[in-house]
């Protein structure tokens, strides 16, 4: 069973991302999301932003979404990411949405590229780490927040 994964990646308006997942176990899990503003460069400056969020109740498809409840500034969001492979010449992306954040301050959707090494470390990470399946019941909660 994998325990760690860390990326590098960089969203569409410039800012650059070290991504670190740790399955610690059973469907719980931490990442780490620290990010440097567009302004800035990752191999000498500081990070803007180091997040922490402790996450449980981790449910994957095995396909192309993950679903999860977080720990995050006294409020528990659900986050989905949902994997798309590269195609086309397209890079693979991952886009994370965050709903039900404390006053909806940290809601929102987040777009990430990844070349396909990146995307495959992803995909076998998820798919060691075994994390119970997505019910029914999940999946119609998320419809629910992604219409939001």
């Amino acid at each position: 069973m994998p325990e760690l994964l860390t990326l590098l990646a960089d969203s569409r308006d410039g800012k650059h991302f070290e991504i670190t997942l740790e399955h610690t176990e059973g469907d719980n899990g931490v990442l780490r999301l620290e990010s440097w503003s567009s302004n800035l460069d990752h191999r000498r400056d500081e990070p803007s932003r180091d997040d922490f969020l402790k996450l449980y109740d981790i449910r994957f498809d095995r396909v192309q979404r993950l679903i999860c409840k977080a720990k995050m500034n006294g409020s528990y969001p659900t986050i989905t990411f949902m994997f798309a492979p590269p195609q086309d010449g397209k890079p693979a992306t991952i886009r994370a949405v965050i709903a039900d954040t404390f006053a909806s301050q940290g809601d929102g959707t987040l777009d990430y590229t990844l070349d396909s090494v990146d995307y495959e470390k992803v995909m076998r990470f998820l798919s060691e780490a075994a994390f119970p399946m997505i019910e029914a019941s999940v999946i119609k909660n998320e419809k629910a927040v992604l219409r939001r």
